[in-house]
């Protein structure tokens, strides 16, 4: 970032909080948190307003030009029109005054309202995605956004003249998005202002999520042979998301056997309380696997010892655009044994061990043969033995370059067919579910809680356990604004109870004009222990959407709405 700067890049950062991100940039722009999607609206609004948007790569590269049908929201294919059509989609074709495929018209028209005629006899209105979109953005000017964001219309509009004027322009999501239930939403409407100006799929552009490397799908890791890894006798894996798992209770009562690995849902899933009285009383038979006695492995029938990286073999795959691979440096200790070899054991015991027989390397060698995968070819663990190897993609690499995208129509999708279903096919911005102005609760529990990460440590790993790390960081701070806190009557080092009706906690104060005023915050990670009392996950709630629960089609997990959340606080 610092070298970008020195080359001429102004760097903006939207955080409720002034984080040493926003301590170090060119500007930071405070904002409601919850309320990213009515920003990136407004945005919209006014750069289509302002005709700042790129025509050319919105008809070429998304599905504005893309006509819905308005009986039933669908795109308008040639098979709904023509007897022996296809699934080609259709536009408008302005020179030719007619319908037309998507593929054979280089400039189709972005905004256009017809009727047509389907094969049926029938007649429906057919208008384009974009004119659809702009009438969405339309209901977000900068005067209307800035009651819902706190942002000054006037820096709303700004902002958006400087994105759309500036070439290239990149955005980086942070991962706040996904603790919203309605999350997916605000990303699908940053990355709709990405598709609107050009800026995805060029060289310093882009909307990127968490390290930026999704365009080859995270990393290397979704290149492996997942397939033959996971399915071995060929039939499909069936996938049960943690949060279905947890805030579905019929669900629990059906599953009678929970093995927990690589994973401390007691410290970091929501809804603490919730998961511990009602959930877990219906497994009949708990196992934790981990090197450590985490709370979660507190609550376990019996915990099984886990091996430390040092005592296995295994390919390290970050966010990066290298493999490297992890080389046991000593044998196990005392009864540790690495996942693999337990599964394995235990397989042999049920009758299946025949597809746990391979050994460690075997394994590796089995996920790196991938003959679909370019990414990984030429990538053997003999390579990998002698050092770190970068997968196969060119250097600089730059995401969606061939503009050939994973949906279905191979475009950016501001537009989702089967989202019509729940009425999201556009990303509209909806309050968040519970911090929430129009919500009553608002009287009771005035302040918005959220918790992000620290510097300090991974989640719920090194810093909680680690002697070195808590001398930096020794215990759980909540931060509040000064209007807020005044209010309480607290000051910096005080002993305070934050509470709601699903449980509650108690530490120290931190008064600080860097975050925005009714809300408070907590780094996340922290154990009961380092509390006074309570735990902050015992203040959050797991609640569904019907959209987000549907993202299991998507094999992913729903949103787990870790800020969306309403608390009070007082001076203990």
């Amino acid at each position: 970032m610092y070298d970008a700067m020195d080359n001429g890049a102004k760097i903006v950062s939207i955080d409720p909080r002034f984080t040493s991100t926003a301590a170090k940039v060119n500007q930071w722009i405070p904002i409601k948190p919850g309320t990213d999607g009515a920003l990136a609206l407004s945005m919209m609004h006014v750069i289509v307003d302002k005709n700042l948007h790129d025509k050319s790569f919105i008809a070429k590269y998304t599905v504005g030009p893309f006509l819905v049908r308005s009986d039933n929201g669908m795109f308008l294919r040639d098979k709904d029109i023509n007897e022996k059509g296809g699934d080609a989609y259709l536009v408008y074709d302005i020179a030719g005054d007619k319908l037309d495929h998507s593929a054979k018209n280089a400039e189709p028209a972005l905004i256009a309202k017809r009727e047509v005629t389907l094969k049926n006899g029938s007649k429906i209105t057919v208008e384009t995605a974009f004119s659809l979109l702009k009438k969405l953005a339309d209901k977000y000017p900068p005067d209307l956004a800035s009651k819902i964001t706190t942002i000054p219309a006037a820096q709303i509009e700004a902002l958006a003249v400087e994105y759309a004027k500036t070439k290239p322009s990149l955005i980086r999501i942070g991962r706040s998005f996904h603790v919203y239930m309605d999350g997916h939403n605000a990303q699908r409407a940053v990355i709709t202002l990405g598709a609107l100006t050009g800026n995805i799929g060029n060289s310093g552009g882009g909307v990127l999520h968490g390290g930026g490397t999704q365009a080859i799908g995270g990393s290397a890791l979704s290149r492996f042979n997942m397939k033959e890894f996971l399915s071995p006798t060929g039939k499909p894996l069936k996938v049960l998301p943690g949060l279905h798992l947890t805030g579905n209770p019929e669900i629990a009562k059906r599953t009678k056997f929970l093995w927990v690995s690589g994973k401390n849902p007691i410290n970091q899933s929501p809804a603490k309380n919730k998961f511990i009285n009602e959930i877990l009383p219906n497994y009949e038979f708990f196992v934790v696997m981990d090197q450590f006695m985490t709370v979660t492995a507190e609550h376990a029938d019996i915990v099984l010892p886990a091996c430390s990286w040092f005592e296995k073999t295994d390919i390290a795959v970050a966010v990066h655009y290298y493999l490297q691979l992890q080389q046991k440096a000593i044998e196990p200790l005392h009864e540790a044994r690495p996942e693999i070899e337990v599964y394995g054991q235990i397989a042999n015991r049920l009758g299946f061990g025949k597809y746990f027989e391979k050994t460690s390397e075997e394994w590796l060698e089995l996920l790196l043969n991938n003959p679909r995968a370019t990414e990984l070819q030429g990538i053997t663990l003999e390579k990998l033995k002698k050092g770190a190897c970068r997968i196969n993609v060119p250097d600089p690499y730059i995401g969606w370059s061939d503009k050939k995208f994973l949906t279905d129509s191979q475009r950016v999708e501001f537009y989702v067919e089967w989202l019509k279903e729940y009425g999201e096919e556009l990303p509209l911005f909806k309050d968040p579910y519970e911090v929430s102005s129009k919500n009553p609760l608002y009287k009771k529990y005035p302040l918005m809680f959220q918790q992000g990460h620290t510097r300090y440590y991974a989640h719920s790993q090194f810093g909680a356990y680690n002697p070195s790390m808590l001398e930096l960081h020794p215990e759980p701070m909540m931060s509040i604004h000064p209007s807020d806190a005044k209010s309480r009557g607290i000051k910096t080092g005080d002993i305070v109870s934050m509470f709601n009706d699903r449980g509650k906690l108690s530490c120290k104060a931190l008064v600080t004009e860097g975050i925005v005023p009714g809300c408070v915050h907590i780094p996340e990670g922290w154990w009961p222990r380092h509390y006074r009392g309570g735990h902050h996950n015992e203040l959050t709630h797991d609640t569904m959407t019907k959209a987000t629960s549907q993202n299991v089609k998507l094999r992913r997990e729903s949103n787990s709405p870790f800020y969306d959340v309403l608390v009070q606080v007082k001076k203990a």
